[in-house]
């Protein structure tokens, strides 16, 4: 250390300030990215001289913020002083006390929040919206498959953005990773309907049991939010059942795609409550 003007008063007490650059020792904690808040220390001792020797105090006041710069990244909550005896089992005679800061800084999110959290929220709303267009189009698996990569590129981002030496992963992290599963999960559900609806195979007997008993009550009005014409349903199905009676060698039955077609839409109806309640649950978990 070079040399330093140390100033002394009438009391004995001497003040020496040395120009000195000091880095805080912090333990990482990204779990709440981008809302997250850190704790660092910075500890001042000697391992040279016992407390009998050099005793170290905080003076009054033990720190100052006259000439803090703002920082543009982080927030400076809290500095808390204390004082450690120095105690160690190796030298039960001597003590080697030290001066500890400790600095709690919060990191300062609104951009993180418009780049990060604001596109996530859109994400879950483009996944929720394709569960409301009908299977049976193109535009639903072009929409999933948008959303999907959409995902992708935003779980990149947040890899990219949040550092890797954390000892946990970020909660925001962990909600684009499942949101991406269920964008998964939904173009996988898509074109098994889709199969479904625009195959050959005849809808089983369960299935138009229940595609009638929801075209004739008030709760399928709910659930299909009337979407389809209940009583045109109704009338569509009692005509095939008469052109079946007539001609039972027609292989052609057009109410079978569209008991296909509902029972499609009873699932997306239930598969979108499914996932609204996940995302609450996620929302709530996993959101900082």
């Amino acid at each position: 250390m070079s040399s330093v003007s140390c100033t002394l008063s009438n009391t004995g007490l001497v003040v020496c300030v040395p120009s000195a650059r000091h880095e805080a020792l912090c333990v990482p904690d990204f779990t709440r990215f981008p809302y997250d808040t850190q704790k660092c220390s910075l500890r001042f001792g000697s391992w040279m001289h016992n407390g009998e020797e050099l005793n170290l105090k905080f003076a009054k006041p033990a720190f100052s913020l006259e000439d803090m710069q703002p920082n543009g990244n982080w927030e400076l909550i809290s500095i808390t002083p204390r004082r450690n005896s120095g105690q160690f089992e190796c030298c039960p005679n001597n003590t080697y006390p030290s001066l500890e800061y400790i600095f709690l800084i919060k990191r300062m999110s609104a951009i993180h929040a418009s780049t990060i959290v604001i596109p996530a929220v859109v994400l879950l709303i483009m996944t929720l919206t394709s569960l409301w267009i009908p299977p049976n189009q193109q535009e639903r698996l072009n929409l999933c498959f948008v959303n999907l990569i959409a995902h992708f590129l935003h779980l990149q981002y947040i890899s990219w953005i949040v550092p890797t030496h954390g000892p946990k992963t970020p909660y925001l992290m962990s909600f684009s990773r499942d949101s991406m599963l269920l964008t998964s999960f939904t173009i996988i559900f898509t074109v098994i309907l889709r199969n479904f609806i625009q195959g050959s195979l005849h809808a089983p007997s369960w299935v138009s049991t229940v595609v009638s008993f929801l075209t004739g009550c008030k709760a399928g009005e709910i659930i299909l939010l009337n979407d389809y014409s209940i009583k045109g349903t109704s009338s569509l199905k009692e005509d095939d059942d008469m052109a079946n009676i007539i001609n039972n060698q027609s292989n052609n039955n057009p109410s079978q795609n569209q008991d296909w077609l509902i029972f499609a839409k009873v699932l997306d109806r239930i598969c979108f409550i499914v996932y609204f309640f996940i995302y609450i649950v996620m929302f709530v978990t996993f959101m900082p």
